[in-house]
């Protein structure tokens, strides 16, 4: 026996209304369950990978929660050390020096935007960064730009690798001490 298509369609439209009849019945979820269900995942988040606390509210905002259950959250990842701003900023000023090869302007521009406090930033470089490592980054760095920096004239050179190198976000002083050894 065939299904006529009257029949077909109708069936068609039935297990829409059922998928609709879920999804209002899932965006009707109470704010507990939101909340539950966001603290699991951020915790599963943070325990993968560093986090800020700027992030972490950027994420739950997006989950429309309310700011009371953000807080909670907030405190919650705090209190059982999933979020550590400290240790947050030490692990990406490493590995922003390190592997991405940025300089401490770049690094500290970035973490500010995050909202992490200036103080724990200028501390956090002292604790992490190598001063010699940091200047053989930059002289390599410059090195292989000056290979492929073409100019009519010394100081056209100069400028183009010192504006390499700031965009980098490397401080003048040394930007100037390492071009001039390398030219």
């Amino acid at each position: 026996m065939t299904e006529s298509n009257y029949d077909k369609r109708r069936k068609e439209i039935c297990f829409e209304d059922d998928k609709c009849a879920e999804a209002n019945h899932a965006g009707k979820r109470s704010e507990e369950e939101k909340t539950k269900s966001a603290l699991s995942y951020m915790a599963s988040l943070c325990s993968r990978s560093e986090y800020c606390i700027y992030d972490i509210k950027e994420k739950l905002r997006k989950r429309e929660l309310s700011e009371k259950s953000i807080t909670y959250i907030i405190e919650y990842l705090l209190k059982e050390k999933y979020i550590d701003e400290s240790r947050y900023c030490r692990s990406f000023i490493n590995d922003k020096y390190k592997y991405s090869k940025w300089g401490k302007i770049k690094i500290a521009f970035t973490l500010k935007s995050k909202r992490i406090d200036q103080s724990l930033i200028y501390d956090t470089f002292d604790e992490v960064i190598d001063q010699e490592i940091y200047i053989e980054n930059l002289t390599k760095a410059l090195s292989d730009k000056k290979k492929t920096t073409k100019g009519n004239s010394q100081y056209e050179i100069k400028s183009k690798l010192f504006r390499f190198a700031a965009s980098r976000g490397y401080e003048t002083e040394d930007i100037n001490s390492v071009i001039n050894s390398i030219l």
